[in-house]
């Protein structure tokens, strides 16, 4: 959570973007329709409140209207762009697409991604990064100012961003974390730079390759399990999905 709020006129998010996709991913696998309409008090629940008029709730709600992620007014529903983040089907050059169109939604954080994230480069030293944010801020926050938000702004910034890889949205299919193709009649899904492989065997004893290639457990545990869900699709919709161990296949524990 943020306790910087503004910087200049740019509206700072309270609640980090990851936080906020797990719970509207949630959300997602568990509506019949993606495109339904919900209310505040189905909102709230899922992002851990019980009442839509509390502070917290009121911030969440803000934020996920800042990163156009819901749209509506007294019915909701999940957008395009947010739906592209939650659908475990979506391709990752999609996924990338949609973490920088709302990344540039918030002022400060579109300046600092031009400038630095673009060019796949960190953000700068403080005092690079400082005197950037007093000239964003047009006179409306002192360099003094300025230098002590510093240390908020880049955490927050860098964690926002963190799920963006610069060099990866453009690339081939081929390069991106899980892309599904027919090779020598087999149905994989394949990935590059240093992959986990799974083998994936039906009762029936058909047989594919997953590979898998994310920083994240969580992230990973759901590419797999949309993986052998549309592996089981294509042949075996009602065959249990097991490892080259015979059990269930699972990431390993890094």
């Amino acid at each position: 959570m943020s306790q910087l709020r503004q910087v200049g006129t740019s509206r700072i998010p309270y609640i980090r973007l990851p936080f906020i996709l797990d719970n509207l991913r949630e959300m997602y696998s568990k509506m019949n329709d993606p495109h339904e309409e919900f209310d505040l008090v189905v909102l709230a629940d899922y992002f851990g409140h019980s009442n839509v008029r509390s502070g917290g709730f009121v911030d969440k709600k803000a934020d996920l209207i800042q990163f156009g992620l819901i749209e509506g007014r007294g019915k909701f529903r999940i957008t395009t762009t947010a739906e592209k983040l939650v659908n475990p089907y979506t391709s990752e050059e999609e996924k990338q697409e949609a973490l920088i169109a709302i990344i540039q939604r918030v002022p400060l954080w579109a300046m600092l991604f031009e400038k630095y994230t673009s060019k796949g480069e960190s953000l700068p030293p403080d005092d690079e990064l400082k005197r950037e944010v007093y000239k964003f801020c047009a006179g409306l926050m002192s360099l003094e100012e300025a230098e002590k938000s510093i240390d908020e702004i880049r955490r927050h910034y860098n964690e926002d961003t963190k799920m963006i890889r610069m060099g990866t949205s453009q690339s081939t299919e081929k390069e991106t974390n899980v892309h599904i193709e027919k090779e020598q009649g087999m149905k994989t899904v394949e990935a590059e730079r240093n992959p986990d492989v799974w083998e994936v065997t039906t009762k029936k004893g058909s047989r594919a390759s997953i590979l898998i290639d994310v920083p994240n457990p969580i992230e990973e545990c759901d590419q797999l399990i949309a993986a052998i869900n549309l592996y089981k699709t294509w042949n075996e919709p009602k065959e249990n999905t097991q490892n080259k161990h015979g059990d269930v296949a699972m990431p390993a524990t890094h």
